[in-house]
């Protein structure tokens, strides 16, 4: 026998050989993924005597939790809640009240707007009248000096 021909028959059943093993592994893997063909099932039924008693356990996670439902409400003003007239599930009506705020910083505002508006109203009111008595000499004295200007060009 030539020594190229015993290179081409080895080689030849090398390949065969490693056709059988991959066919091998393929068949092992299907087999394992779709499980027998015939279909059998193993599952076991557990039965136990039923007795009254508590219940006890407990359970741990981790995670974010948020809420299954929400409602997005917009209010006029904010504030901190004082008392809340309604509970969840309650039936409302248009114009109920629900909720009541604490009106110490609102009144606080009214105030500090009504000394605003009471010193802008002055100040109107002096602007009207041609100002304060040093401001009615400045302008004076501002008209005089204007009218000289005039005359001596």
């Amino acid at each position: 026998m030539p020594a190229g021909k015993g290179r081409s028959r080895r080689k030849l059943i090398g390949y065969i050989g490693l056709i059988v093993v991959v066919a091998a592994v393929a068949s092992v893997a299907l087999y394992s993924i779709y499980g027998s063909s015939s279909g059998a099932s193993t599952t076991s039924a557990r039965t136990a005597t039923v007795q009254r008693g508590t219940v006890q356990s407990s359970v741990s996670a981790s995670g974010n939790v948020s809420a299954a439902t929400s409602a997005s409400e917009n209010f006029d003003s904010s504030g901190t809640l004082t008392s809340v007239d309604v509970g969840v599930g309650d039936t409302v009506k248009a114009g109920q009240l629900l909720a009541t705020i604490d009106p110490a910083p609102a009144q606080a505002n009214l105030d500090a707007a009504q000394a605003a508006l009471s010193a802008s109203q002055t100040a109107l009111a002096d602007a009207e009248s041609g100002g304060t008595p040093a401001e009615q000499a400045q302008n004076q004295a501002g008209l005089i000096s204007a009218q000289q200007q005039l005359t001596a060009d």
